[in-house]
């Protein structure tokens, strides 16, 4: 058993069994962390809509353990993952992969729970603006890491829908979907457009797949693996 709860953009906190998990949170609300939470905060790359003062100061106050991206400066308890990179920490497995943008991508096993979030790790094209080689550039770069990906467990994942992408905005989410085949996949980074995510989670998903959008901010969410 789980409790998810969609917070902001890209933020979600996970609480397993024994501990609070918290990914690119941003502020919208959530209580402070209790040392009894026994908190990691993953923070995937420095982009002000993935990266928190908030955290930071969590961080600092001994709240959170911060789990960083490689190109994040470390401050003190930090733990800093290069893609490729794994870490154990406290119980919770934490490995960290490839991005399409900056920063990684997380996957952390916790109490039985095997969780991704994506950070900025999407097929990011622009068919209507972009020429044909710079798609192939795109896919290709996409492609690189679902491939460290295929195989790889996944109970939940948080995936970016965005649209700013158009017609394209579920289209990496799809292929997500497609190669690494998580449980439940919940659409992320739709800019405050919660039909986004809706019309997402209406499609039909790969064998295996369902779809959640999860947009009403602070409102918990059961969920048996």
């Amino acid at each position: 058993m789980a409790e998810i709860i969609y917070w902001k953009h890209s933020g979600f906190s996970v609480r397993t069994n024994s501990r609070l998990l918290l990914f690119d949170y941003l502020p919208a609300g959530m209580p402070e962390p209790r040392p009894e939470d026994r908190a990691l905060a993953f923070v995937s790359h420095v982009h002000a809509d993935h990266a928190s003062p908030q955290v930071e100061a969590w961080a600092e106050a001994g709240l959170v353990t911060r789990v960083i991206g490689d190109e994040l400066p470390p401050a003190r308890g930090d733990a800093r993952l290069d893609e490729g990179d794994s870490a154990e920490l406290g119980g919770a497995l934490v490995r960290a992969f490839g991005s399409t943008d900056r920063g990684v991508s997380f996957h952390v096993e916790a109490d039985g729970l095997r969780v991704f979030h994506a950070g900025d790790l999407n097929f990011w094209h622009w068919r209507a603006e972009s020429t044909a080689g710079e798609v192939e550039a795109a896919r290709a770069a996409f492609d690189r890491v679902l491939d460290t990906l295929e195989g790889l467990a996944v109970d939940v994942a948080f995936f970016p829908v965005d649209p700013r992408l158009g017609g394209g905005a579920g289209e990496g989410a799809m292929l997500f979907a497609e190669r690494v085949r998580p449980k439940w996949l919940i659409p992320m980074h739709w800019w405050g457009k919660p039909e986004t995510a809706e019309e997402f989670a209406k499609s039909t998903m790969p064998e295996g797949v369902r779809a959640l959008a999860l947009t009403r901010r602070g409102r918990p969410h059961r969920f048996i693996a």
